[in-house]
């Protein structure tokens, strides 16, 4: 694994140099066809808003394209589900603020990707493709604990922690050094599988019709879903819950 972070870290910098030389060409070339049209000055404004999104779209499906079909045409073993999920990754330019670490909204990105992932990994996703039954996210709550520097390498462990008759909860950590817990998340996976619980939707998936093993419920988790039947009863037509003036 350190390997691969070394080699990634050479060709993010061989990226960003040849990303550099590339843009100053068109930067002087776009100046020099916006004098002579300035009518296209919005156009190349949008294009220059939508870069963050494209590269996030296609980094998207080349992670399922390659870690969700790939392995069936080579036959490769897939993850265990009820395993921890390991996630590499690096801190770039383009995911800090102004104070050179990366933005508390990247930590929530990092995670769709790490899940997808796992998704991909475990033969979930094409699970889901293949029935109709699906995980959705109703709930996610994040603790910084400290921060990710630019070009900081860090791994994301990602797993099933407990479920409920609805509900799968998966907690990601962010991890750096000696397995240094910078941030971690829950979040809360809603299960849409034609009137199935959540432990139904994991034993079709698994192939097995025996009660499945979980962990015990933690303080941490626990208080989390007080919150979030709190949260849910405060926000229902007929609650009488007034916000302190």
């Amino acid at each position: 694994m350190r390997y691969n972070i070394y080699v990634g870290k050479i060709f993010l910098l061989l990226s960003i140099f040849s990303c550099l030389f590339n843009l100053t060409f068109l930067i002087r070339r776009s100046i020099s066809i916006l004098a002579e049209n300035v009518w296209m000055t919005p156009i190349f404004a949008f294009g220059l808003l939508s870069v963050p999104y494209v590269t996030y779209a296609v980094r998207a499906y080349v992670e399922v394209i390659w870690n969700a079909y790939v392995p069936d045409l080579i036959g490769r073993k897939r993850f265990g589900l009820m395993k921890e999920h390991v996630y590499s990754s690096i801190v770039l330019p383009s995911d800090c603020d102004i104070y050179n670490h990366m933005n508390n909204s990247r930590y929530s990105r990092e995670a769709d990707f790490a899940r997808t992932r796992w998704y991909c990994d475990t033969g979930l996703l094409r699970f889901m493709q293949k029935t109709g039954k699906y995980l959705i996210m109703t709930a996610s709550t994040i603790r910084y604990r400290r921060s990710l520097e630019v070009f900081q390498s860090f791994t994301i462990a990602t797993k099933i922690i407990y479920w409920d008759e609805r509900n799968i909860y998966l907690q990601h950590k962010f991890l750096t050094g000696s397995n240094f817990v910078n941030s971690i998340i829950i979040t809360r996976m809603r299960v849409l599988a034609q009137n199935k619980s959540a432990e139904e939707f994991l034993q079709e998936f698994l192939g097995t019709s025996s009660t499945l093993e979980k962990s015990p419920l933690s303080a941490e988790l626990k208080h989390y879903l007080n919150y979030l039947e709190t949260c849910s009863n405060n926000l229902r037509p007929s609650s009488s819950f007034v916000i302190p003036k």
